[in-house]
């Protein structure tokens, strides 16, 4: 930008915040002998004090001669009464001897561009207490720097970028634990630090958004932000979105995941559109969250990128901003070693007594080759499951080998809870009765689309009085069960989780418990999971869990998640469990599971040919719903078997001339059918219409209507080239969708993902599929097949 252009901007930066200020201003006006930059006039009391503005956007400070030449600029103006004050704007202030002429002359008036902002909107108390959040719990004595994907320093990179010239937004993705909120206040921290000592620098604003939990209008989030969680003196939205115009602001945006996991897409994707009102010229935003957040690539593309399908096309939405995607990198080995350091370091220091800092002394010791075995490289890698290994480690007593990241969670909140237990005078409740507590409350935000933090008295009434006799003071069970329930205690009354992770965890016991007890269904359920929530889950279960669930699922007809579906699915040992209840019962989740399972490798003792022989054989009977279900699992396992022949043996089945639905003769005119001469009963034998009409209830047989549509989009490519199944798989998804089929594969009106390989051309093997015409037709088979 040359001199003449930054010059400009800067004119109509000052006489916005002139006017925000609540002067009247004028650019460029003719004023005695002289074109003043700005004209501004105050007016109180009914008096009217006139201003000559000067703008000086130089990259150095006004000296005392460039001062002296401005003065004697405006002086006749001065003297001829045409003005009262003579305003200097400056971007970077004046010189000392500057300074001290101007303390000498009454008409001449300085501010600095940063000084006049602060008159605006005086953000320095809310800097202040952002550098206190940051030293409040101790993090600034064992924060590590967290680096990118890409090897880079995190903190030197955005540092850079706040200071360049790119105005793109930053998007900072990592998953639970990894340090995104940490970062976030460290960022906060470091730039409040920058603007104290210097007026000029941008302001940063740290806001949290799992506050959001339904629409929500830029204008409100921020009247919240500035005038109930933090108070700003003169705030008001119209200054606020000005400034950050001029580049006054780097505004952080903490947990867009806390907000997704309460909100509808339309709702999530309205607030983000209200978000991205803060991207503009001059702007530098910063969003943090999980990228699990996003249910497919499709949400991704759109929330970040602005990018969106139609018909097939990728399509960028005018207006939406561009994200620069940043990903954070887990510690690598010499960032846990001296994570560890930092911390036990931090917490010898806390520590009251010779006891506690000589076990913390040898913590130190065992943990440095303990943490350095492969069995702790997953857990370590997260700085919140890190805390808790420093934590527990030194005290463990069980095989290492047992340790996983359920359990350290769950020996965690035992152990934080019986370490509060032990302040507390009175004892009634034990441990698991204020865990029980705990998960309550979590579950009460979680379902009420709350925040993580709320107060004792926001706690209700009906969770308190499920742990309460009927003799006891209910305000003073309330009192007992918070004191040492695992929640930790902020400024004033709110109480909250230690992290996400922690709410999410007794989430997950709390759904798993409901499940067992049958309180409320499996859909209900699956729509309040989120992926991590299901990842604990997943760590929970056992084959009882899954034995539990057993009538659940078999009551449930519809769609799941591959979230919620992946319980029955992650553990090798689930494989047996899921081929008894395929053999023994119709229950159509199992013969899916068992698919998925065989196509990951889970199933170890099952080859996805012995899979595909017992499907072929249940297909029997009269359910063509199941028998469709079968047909679709012999479909996703054809890429993994040998012998092409099944699913050419699945269409014959499902063309079987036996498999008839029997329909009353009221239907039956309906269908056209009244004056037929006879119809095939399910036995496949001919009965005249007056036989069938000597019946008390009419009945007719007709081939099953669900499998004539599957069927009728079976192609045969002419000089037998090969079956056509693409057709197939919207009218599987519409017939499916209702009986049962994972969510994440519906995509429009047919079944497709990307992590799916159904087959869409087959070539058929004249052996167990003869008499196939050579020209296109509809593939409807008259023998059986060699499987049967």
């Amino acid at each position: 930008m040359n001199e003449a252009s930054k010059g400009v901007r800067f004119e109509a930066s000052v006489a916005e915040l002139l006017k925000l200020s609540g002067l009247e201003v004028w650019p460029e006006r003719i004023t005695g002998h002289k074109k003043v930059d700005l004209y501004a006039e105050e007016k109180h009391l009914g008096t009217v004090r006139r201003i000559a503005v000067e703008c000086k956007a130089y990259e150095a400070p006004i000296t005392q001669v460039g001062l002296t030449n401005i003065y004697v600029n405006y002086r006749p103006l001065l003297d001829a009464n045409l003005v009262d004050l003579v305003l200097l704007v400056t971007l970077n202030g004046l010189a000392p001897s500057a300074e001290t002429m101007l303390t000498e002359t009454r008409e001449l008036s300085h501010l600095s561009y940063a000084d006049l902002q602060n008159l605006v909107m005086d953000f320095r108390p809310y800097l202040a207490a952002q550098q206190h959040q940051y030293d409040e719990d101790g993090l600034s004595q064992y924060y590590m720097s967290l680096r990118a994907v890409d090897g880079e320093d995190l903190e030197s990179q955005i540092l850079e970028w706040v200071c360049g010239d790119s105005e793109r937004p930053v998007a900072i993705l990592g998953g639970y634990g990894v340090g995104k909120t940490t970062f976030a206040r460290r960022m906060a921290f470091v730039l409040s630090l920058r603007a104290l000592e210097d007026s000029a620098e941008r302001i940063p604003i740290l806001i949290r958004l799992g506050d959001i939990s339904s629409e929500q209008s830029l204008e409100g989030l921020l009247g919240k932000h500035f005038t109930a969680t933090n108070v700003v003196r003169n705030y008001s939205f119209d200054a606020f979105m000005s400034l950050n115009q001029a580049g006054r602001f780097v505004i952080l945006l903490d947990g867009f995941d806390e907000m997704k996991h309460t909100l509808t897409w339309d709702e999530f994707r309205y607030n983000f559109r209200q978000l991205n009102r803060l991207v503009s010229q001059g702007s530098r935003v910063l969003l943090f969250g999980r990228p699990t957040a996003f249910l497919n690539d499709a949400e991704h593309r759109h929330a970040l990128h602005g990018i969106r399908s139609v018909q097939g096309m990728e399509l960028r939405e005018p207006g939406w901003p561009d994200y620069r995607e940043v990903h954070i990198a887990p510690f690598d080995r010499l960032q846990v070693e001296q994570f560890i350091q930092k911390y036990l370091d931090y917490k010898r220091s806390m520590a009251h007594d010779t006891k506690a800092k000589q076990n913390l002394d040898h913590a130190r010791l065992s943990l440095a080759w303990r943490l350095s075995e492969r069995r702790f490289a997953d857990i370590s890698r997260r700085p919140v499951q890190l805390k808790m290994l420093a934590e527990i480690l030194p005290q463990w007593t069980g095989d290492l080998d047992d340790l996983t990241v359920t359990l350290l969670y769950d020996v965690f909140i035992d152990m934080i809870i019986e370490r509060d237990q032990e302040k507390v005078a009175r004892r009634q409740f034990t441990t698991e009765t204020r865990r029980a507590f705990a998960r309550q409350v979590a579950m009460f935000l979680w379902q009420s689309k709350r925040e993580m933090s709320l107060t004792a008295s926001d706690i209700p009434l009906s969770i308190v009085a499920q742990f309460a006799a009927p003799s006891d003071d209910i305000e003073a069970v309330r009192r007992d069960l918070v004191s040492a329930c695992f929640l930790e205690k902020k400024l004033g009354d709110s109480l909250y989780f230690p992290h996400r992770s922690f709410q999410e965890f007794l989430v997950a016991e709390e759904l798993l418990d409901t499940l067992a007890s049958e309180k409320i269904g499996l859909e209900q359920i699956d729509a309040m999971l989120s992926e991590e929530v299901a990842d604990f889950m997943v760590g929970m279960s056992t084959a009882q869990t899954l034995r539990q669930l057993q009538r659940g699922l078999a009551d449930y007809r519809g769609t799941l998640t591959w979230r919620f579906a992946r319980l029955w699915i992650t553990n090798p040992a689930y494989g047996d469990y899921l081929l008894s209840q395929l053999r023994t019962t119709r229950v159509p989740w199992y013969p899916l599971f068992l698919t998925i399972a065989v196509l990951k490798g889970l199933a170890t003792s099952m080859s996805a040919e012995d899979l595909c022989e017992i499907l072929l054989q249940r297909m029997e009977g009269p359910n063509s719903q199941y028998a469709l279900l079968c047909y679709l699992c012999i479909a996703l396992l054809y890429s993994d078997v040998r012998d092409p022949n099944f699913l050419g043996a699945a269409l014959s089945d499902l063309a079987d001339t036996k498999r008839y639905v029997k329909v009353t003769e009221a239907a039956s005119k309906r269908r056209g059918r009244r004056n037929a001469n006879s119809v095939s009963n399910h036995h496949g034998r001919t009965q005249s219409s007056s036989a069938v009409a000597d019946k008390n209830d009419v009945e007719a047989y007709r081939p099953d209507p669900q499998l004539e549509e599957v069927l009728g989009k079976v192609v045969v490519m002419a000089r037998n080239r090969g079956l056509e199944l693409g057709g197939t798989y919207p009218v599987l998804c519409k017939l499916l969708r209702s009986y049962c089929l994972i969510s994440d594969w519906i995509d429009g009106s047919t079944i497709q993902n990307s992590d799916l390989s159904l087959p869409r051309k087959v070539e058929p093997s004249p052996t167990n599929m003869p008499g196939l015409p050579l020209t296109n037709t509809v593939y409807k088979p008259t023998t059986r097949s060699r499987f049967r």
